[in-house]
Formats: structure tokens, C-alpha cells, sequence
């Protein structure tokens, strides 16, 4: 994965979603662990950063990205937004999260066969609606599942149809 096709991807992803603020790439610079398989990529403000949280789950070249802030930002309280952060709507981009949050609308799935990956799971629950965000539970540095998930759909309607269809299967 190319670091710089990468931020060209994001940076136009947030332009057409409405989450540049500004004119001009709001990436100013990053740094690749090849080795650990991640980019860190530090954003101009903290509402374009917030914009590009919302990104998590997008599908770029092969792989669902897992977009985070790290660890030590929720331990700095003076980072603030100081102009409104801009909403995505990731359901219209084609997103679907990797962090479900708890919450009346998120599902657990379980029972399922180790060997299922990601993709097939999403297609069993996308039958029901569209889902707003997943996250298939696997063992660490393993590609198999753990058997269990967790789903959010944008609808609450689908949420409960896919649980009274698929609840035993």
C-alpha cells in the first residue's frame, strides 16, 4: 500500500464527503511502520481529523481500514473542536464502520462457523438492510474468527427483521 496513494484517497474521500474545511489537503504529514502494517497521518485541525475518523471501515485497494486517533489524544483534554465538526454521512459513502458502539441498535452475532470471513458474514447480514457498522471478533494474529460479531443497522426496522429471521439459525 502506497503511503501517498493512501492520503490522496482519504484526502479526496473527505473533499467529496464535505470534510475539508479548508482549501488544500488537510494531511500534513505521515509516517509508515511497514512492519506493523499501519499509517500514522497528522491532519491540519482537529475537526478535519474528527471528519476522517468517520472514514473507519472504508474499503481502499483490498482491505477494510481501521481508522483511529491514538491512544494518548483521549488523554489531553485540551483538544477541542473549535469550529463544528462536519457530519459524513458514511452510510450514503458506501461505509461500514469497524466500531460498533454500544447502543439499542447494535447486534450480537454468534454461532457462526470459525472458518467465515468478514465479507461472508457482511453478505448474510446485508440481506436484512444496510449495515451501518461490523466487527467480526478473530483470535490475535489468526485470520480465523472467533465465531461472533457485532452489528449496527442504519435502520432499526432491518435490525429487528434480521434478528427475528437469523436468531437461531
Amino acid at each position: 500500500m502506497s503511503e501517498h496513494h493512501l492520503k490522496n484517497f482519504l484526502y479526496e474521500t473527505l473533499l467529496k464527503a464535505g470534510g475539508v474545511l479548508d482549501p488544500g489537503n488537510p494531511i500534513i504529514s505521515s509516517s509508515k511502520n511497514t512492519e506493523k502494517k499501519f499509517v500514522f497521518y497528522e491532519f491540519r485541525s482537529v475537526e478535519e481529523t474528527s471528519a476522517a475518523i468517520q472514514l473507519d471501515g472504508i474499503r481502499y485497494e483490498k482491505a477494510n481500514l481501521r481508522i483511529r486517533r491514538p491512544p494518548e489524544f483521549d488523554k489531553n483534554p485540551e483538544i477541542k473542536p473549535r469550529r463544528p465538526v462536519p457530519i459524513l454521512d458514511t452510510v450514503a459513502l458506501g461505509i461500514i464502520s469497524t466500531q460498533v458502539n454500544d447502543g439499542p441498535g447494535k447486534l450480537f452475532i454468534g454461532g457462526l462457523p470459525k472458518e467465515y470471513n468478514e465479507d461472508q458474514v457482511k453478505n448474510l447480514l446485508q440481506r436484512y438492510g444496510r449495515l451501518k457498522s461490523f466487527h467480526l471478533v478473530k483470535e490475535t494474529g489468526e485470520a480465523n474468527s472467533r465465531g461472533f460479531g457485532f452489528c449496527e443497522y442504519a435502520d432499526d426496522a432491518c435490525a429487528e427483521n434480521a434478528l427475528s429471521i437469523l436468531n437461531g439459525m
